[in-house]
């Protein structure tokens, strides 16, 4: 017998696979090693499994799955810290994981990932705060004007700028082998 509807861990499946590479390459560009990546994208899949009641249909399911990786990924560092002393700056991973989501393009997801990374420790001062209040505590350009005391408009032009400083300088870095651009 035929189901008219079609049953929740197809619709799972489906957008499982659609979500898939973006959450994958998110979570390897934030812990730096395959093996742990993979095994960290494997527990994304099982807790979004396991949640998907939750998850409303009318947001974007990429979206909602990456805040399941990036929970999975802070729990991961918690329990490195807890084993070795290691400091894992948890602020730093919500920036990369952000800003890696908007910035992702087509290619090595972890030279991307790590040049990323090295080209973030440049922004500073204002562009900063801008890129913390936007990408990390997740508030519109609006707010942020509001909080920075600048015309939205302002905000807007200067995450465009920042986002295309970021893009140039990974692709010097990608271009030079790496990190040493």
């Amino acid at each position: 017998m035929s189901r008219v509807t079609t049953l929740p861990e197809v619709q799972f499946s489906l957008l499982w696979g659609e979500a898939h590479s973006a959450v994958a390459g998110y979570v390897l560009g934030l812990v730096g090693d395959r093996a742990i990546a993979d095994d960290l994208v494997q527990d994304v899949a099982l807790a979004a499994f396991r949640s998907f009641g939750s998850f409303d249909r009318s947001r974007s399911f990429t979206a909602w799955v990456m805040g399941v990786a990036r929970h999975l990924v802070h729990h991961h560092w918690e329990r490195l810290a807890r084993k070795k002393p290691v400091f894992h700056d948890l602020t730093l991973i919500d920036d990369l994981a952000a800003i890696s989501v908007e910035l992702e393009d087509e290619g090595d997801a972890t030279a991307e990932h790590e040049a990323l990374r090295s080209c973030l420790r440049a922004v500073d001062g204002r562009s900063w705060d801008i890129v913390r209040l936007h990408y990390v505590d997740g508030v519109t350009t609006d707010v942020v004007a509001e909080r920075l005391s600048l015309a939205g408009g302002h905000v807007r032009v200067l995450l465009h700028r920042i986002r295309a400083v970021l893009r140039a300088c990974i692709e010097r870095r990608l271009a030079a082998g790496g990190d040493r651009g």
